[in-house]
């Protein structure tokens, strides 16, 4: 993060960038040692109560560069991976291993912190993925679409609040989507995804929870969004 507060106390990541890009994605395997330690009896609160051979890897922005990378150590725990408002580039997103674990990346059309090219990366990354793939463009969102920050700032900016600077009208203002809306379709689609590939052997799950394989393949927003799949 770039800053976490603990009893009061703001902690800052204390590391360059070239030494954060190379612990983050190794941090997101390290918790799955930790986590596999404590379900297997390390400590009893967790006790077989954890599937760590049945994970996904999710991260926003940073975090989501950081799980496409893990995603290249082909750790086997690791059963498939949502991406949103990822800072890949286009050199990631071109030159991968043959990595084809089920992917979700999700985006925001007017993200201003990403911009453009880094948008097009995200969609690249999709076309480009090896196994099952699926895009979620939310059309009038932005880079903070992904965040509670409304919960403390509800004209936070960049994809919350009635008027944000345009990435695809430069000088323009745009209206974004009502952040609940845009939670609504982000929580939908996500949950949707990890029901379809993480939970592939519990069959109650396709035939009474609405968010399954199918719902994925299917704009449920009409022009508010963009859904493609591949591979799926």
């Amino acid at each position: 993060a770039r800053y976490t507060q603990v009893d009061g106390k703001v902690i800052l990541p204390g590391a360059s960038q070239d030494e954060m890009e190379a612990d983050r994605p190794l941090d997101m395997l390290f918790l799955l040692d930790c986590m596999e330690k404590l379900s297997g009896g390390a400590d009893s609160r967790f006790t077989g109560r954890i599937d760590t051979n049945n994970c996904a890897l999710t991260g926003m922005s940073f975090g989501g560069w950081a799980t496409a990378v893990a995603m290249e150590k082909r750790d086997p725990r690791v059963k498939a991976a949502i991406m949103q408002c990822s800072s890949v580039g286009s050199q990631l997103a071109e030159k991968r291993k043959e990595v084809d674990i089920p992917v979700m990346v999700m985006l925001c059309t007017e993200d201003r912190v990403l911009g453009e090219d880094r948008n097009e990366a995200n969609r690249r990354f999709v076309e480009t993925h090896k196994g099952p793939a699926y895009m979620l463009e939310i059309k009038r969102g932005g880079h903070v679409s992904f965040t509670s920050g409304d919960l403390y700032n509800s004209e936070y900016g960049n994809g919350i609040g009635t008027s944000c600077p345009s990435l695809t009208k430069p000088g323009e203002n745009y209206a974004p989507l009502a952040i609940e809306k845009q939670h609504e379709i982000i929580n939908s689609y996500g949950l949707a995804f990890l029901n379809a590939h993480l939970r592939t052997g519990q069959t109650s799950v396709a035939s009474s929870n609405k968010y399954n394989r199918e719902y994925l393949l299917e704009n449920h927003y009409a022009d508010e969004i963009i859904v493609k799949s591949k591979n799926s």
